[in-house]
């Protein structure tokens, strides 16, 4: 929108309430106003102390101004008592004064708009503006701090007190305040292009308030004899002549939010409800505070009404030109190689994949760094969240494969009894991605049991992360240093780009360094120096270490801090600690969990191929009763699997839920994957949708942020051809449109990536299309390696105390 790039003249003249009653009773009706295409922000104390810097927030008027007065001190004191007592008082007709933390408002009584105070206070305003901020004779001191922003507002003293010159005295008034704040050189700001890319924001501003249409038949007999809605209609008249001719800011939302709204007014029909004068206060604080928090805190940008973005950085310019220079680089390696004759040296998809990635990283500043979508808010909707999730599994359920088909015939009937195959965990690595980014877009936060399955399936990715790396190393021994760079490049390329593109934290992309820190634990768990230490006792005491090493790490606070003040030291690894506690603390058992089961099924599977005859005590019971024992698995994921969520219920807020499900995470996850592989045929059969959205999942995760949502995950993006996302037409049109563009990016985005880390790490083969190379590295072979499934190269038969005595056979 040329004519409003910031949003600031939407913010003050349009919007609509979000789940109003006739549309959603179930909701608290009234408590949410939208302006079109950006993101309205609640403002809490220390906010509004940062906004004010040593200034104040200014109210001046009647009755209805110091309802907005009211609920501006409610948002800074929180749960106190200062309001519920100033309410209390018989005599109201006063000034007062309110401070908290530094964030100071002031309410003058001046109904009429003719106080000398409220003189004083335009006279100053006056004097900063003519002098670029410097003040002429006007004291600095405690109790004349500039006003940063002033509300004024009046009109019904007007029309109740007087009778033909009603609208006279109002429009002398107003002319009054106009001359004094501005005179005759110097106008009010044009919101439509209000300077919010300076460091003060807006700037000082004054803005007024319009006359509230009153129920009128529900007002006392002396109120609608005098206040009719003649008088207030060309009382309105005027300021609307006003803001047209001279600029005059008028908030004109305020009128809005209660028109033909009588659900909206309080019993007298004159004032309104606490919960619109609250969104009231928070048009007026996003007006004045959210450009000036972007240019000062920049991320995360949930702030986007008025408001603009930080520009392009030294750091982010030069990373665009490191890639331009890359792309050069290559291009004229490639033509050189070629003029050499040597084209088996030449590889064109090195410059589509790092093409492709700037590419997508571009396209994601462009949608979540510019104001060339509309953001805005997420609607919780138990209907929207089960219908975008059907639609889903209508798309995907159909096609179901076999994982038999993708492998060689000569092993298709070994492969039906595989435990856990790397197609069946990427199916569920897929809807459980499925599912968080429908819970991520549709606001599904509110919801306790939503939140619950989000965390179980977090800890259920955890698992399978671990459970598949502790395969790969049984099965390879390659602890090399190249299989550690392949994974880390792979898990945090793509963050760590965009954490310098979108100038944000890398900590804050906070699946991939948790997912990076759970690789390495069990990297350095499983690391054998020596031939010998394969031995199934000391896996368990190493295990059992790790245990100690990792919850010494996460929750002793001397430790934990050292290592994120060094951690603070990389460019955009800024650390909460305690969210960081908190998500390692609550997956931990999850990881363990995943590392014992791919133990114990790599020495189950060894003692099922040997003879029984060779074994003795625990293992030739094992052996002689493996379907007893599998039976007794199955009835325990039975059993435990509905007893958690029966107990999940239980818990009556997300407090309580995340202090015991540290303890009793993996009962869920582990209860699923027993009961999804007990038979061959529930191992054989996997959905291919799923799986290619699994296969994806990290990828969907990071850009799902900024392309597919908005405001750093805050909102939606929406294209604003329908009504700006006001409308079911437009939200509905704008899923669909940046659904498509957002799995077109993940597409092109993870074949770019597997290209670029098999380029970097220095794999020699081709990427083929961005498939999975699992054990590019290996031993005996001249480094060419071997293409490994995760349920292939397991370890010959064994007896007790042993994982394998010929991990280096290849298949």
């Amino acid at each position: 929108d040329a004519a409003d790039p910031f949003k600031c003249a939407a913010l003050l003249n349009h919007g609509h309430w979000l789940h109003p009653p006739e549309q959603s009773p179930h909701y608290k009706f009234l408590a949410k106003w939208q302006p079109p295409g950006c993101l309205l922000y609640r403002y809490n104390a220390s906010e509004i102390s940062q906004c004010n810097e040593k200034g104040k927030i200014l109210f001046a008027g009647d009755s209805v101004i110091r309802q907005v007065f009211w609920a501006t001190a409610r948002k800074i004191e929180g749960n106190g008592t200062w309001v519920y007592q100033q309410r209390a008082r018989r005599e109201m007709t006063g000034d007062m004064e309110f401070e908290l933390e530094g964030a100071r408002l002031k309410f003058l009584w001046d109904p009429w708009l003719n106080a000398s105070t409220l003189d004083g206070e335009l006279n100053a305003f006056r004097n900063r503006r003519e002098t670029n901020g410097e003040e002429k004779g006007f004291s600095m001191g405690p109790k004349n701090q500039r006003s940063v922003v002033m509300l004024i507002g009046g009109g019904l003293s007007h029309a109740r007190h007087h009778d033909a010159d009603a609208v006279a005295r109002f429009e002398h008034s107003v002319d009054s305040i106009i001359s004094t704040a501005y005179g005759e050189s110097i106008g009010p700001i044009n919101m439509g292009t209000a300077p919010a890319t300076s460091s003060d924001g807006i700037g000082d501003e004054i803005f007024f308030a319009p006359i509230i249409d009153p129920i009128y038949d529900i007002l006392s007999p002396p109120r609608e004899l005098t206040i009719t809605p003649d008088k207030v209609d060309a009382m309105n008249r005027y300021l609307a002549e006003q803001s047209s001719h001279r600029r005059l800011n008028v908030l004109w939302n305020y009128a809005n939010m209660t028109n033909g709204r009588r659900e909206a007014y309080q019993e007298s029909g004159l004032h309104v409800l606490e919960s619109v004068a609250d969104q009231m206060a928070d048009v007026l604080l996003n007006l004045r505070c959210n450009a000036k928090s972007a240019q000062r805190e920049g991320y995360p940008y949930s702030r986007t009404c008025c408001s603009a973005y930080r520009p392009v950085s030294r750091l982010q310019i030069g990373g665009f030109a490191v890639t331009f220079t890359l792309l050069g680089w290559i291009l004229i390696e490639d033509a050189h190689r070629s003029n050499l004759g040597n084209t088996r040296t030449t590889n064109p998809r090195r410059l589509y994949a790092v093409f492709a990635l700037f590419l997508s990283v571009c396209y994601c500043y462009m949608t979540d760094r510019t104001q060339i979508f509309n953001k805005s808010p997420k609607q919780p909707s138990n209907l929207s969240f089960g219908l975008i999730l059907g639609l889903v599994l209508m798309a995907c359920l159909p096609n179901i494969k076999s994982v038999s088909t993708s492998m060689h015939p000569l092993r298709r009937r070994r492969s039906s009894t595989v435990f856990l195959p790397h197609q069946q965990s990427d199916e569920i690595k897929g809807w459980m991605q499925v599912y968080l980014l429908i819970y991520s877009y549709t606001g599904a936060e509110s919801s306790l049991d939503l939140y619950e399955l989000h965390q179980i399936f977090l800890a259920f990715y955890l698992f399978l992360s671990a459970y598949g790396h502790t395969m790969y190393f049984l099965r390879t021994r390659d602890f090399s240093l190249r299989r550690v760079a392949t994974i880390l490049l792979r898990v945090n390329m793509l963050p760590v780009l965009l954490s310098f593109v979108m100038d944000r934290p890398y900590a804050s992309y906070y699946f991939a360094p948790l997912v990076s820190f759970w690789f390495l634990v069990v990297y350095f768990t499983l690391k054998r120096q020596r031939q010998s230490d394969n031995g199934f006792r000391r896996l368990l005491g190493r295990i059992a270490i790790s245990v100690v090493v990792a919850t010494t790490l996460i929750h002793i606070p001397g430790i934990r801090d050292l290592t994120s003040l060094f951690l603070r030291q990389a460019p955009g690894a800024n650390l909460d600690v305690e969210a960081w506690r908190h998500h390692l603390a609550t997956h931990q058992s999850a990881i363990y969990t995943g590392l014992l089961t791919a133990l114990l099924h790599t020495y189950i599977h060894s003692l099922r191929r040997t003879n029984v005859t060779h074994l003795h005590g625990l293992d030739r019971f094992l052996r002689c009763h493996f379907r007893l024992l599998r039976l007794t698995t199955i009835l325990f994921a039975l059993f435990a699997l509905p007893t958690f969520w029966i107990l999940a219920r239980r818990s009556p807020d997300e407090e309580d839920f995340n202090w015991w499900m540290p303890f009793l995470s993996w009962v869920p996850v582990l209860s699923f994957v027993l009961l999804r592989n007990a038979t061959s045929e529930l191992r054989r059969w996997y959905c291919a949708g799923f799986a290619w959205v699994g296969d994806r999942a990290l990828e969907m995760w990071v850009l799902g942020l900024h392309i597919w949502m908005a405001g750093d995950g805050e909102g939606v993006l929406s294209v604003g051809l329908l009504g700006a996302g006001s409308s079911m037409g437009d939200r509905w049109g704008s899923l669909v449109f940046f659904t498509l563009a957002f799995v077109w990016v993940v597409w092109h985005v993870r074949d770019a990536k597997e290209t670029s880390v098999a380029w970097v790490v220095g794999w020699r083969q081709e990427c083929n299309g961005g498939k999975r190379h699992e054990g590019r590295k290996g031993r005996g072979n001249g480094g060419k390696g071997v293409d490994f499934e995760m349920e292939e190269g397991l370890p010959k038969p064994v007896g007790f105390g042993q994982v394998g005595s010929d991990l280096n056979r290849r298949v």
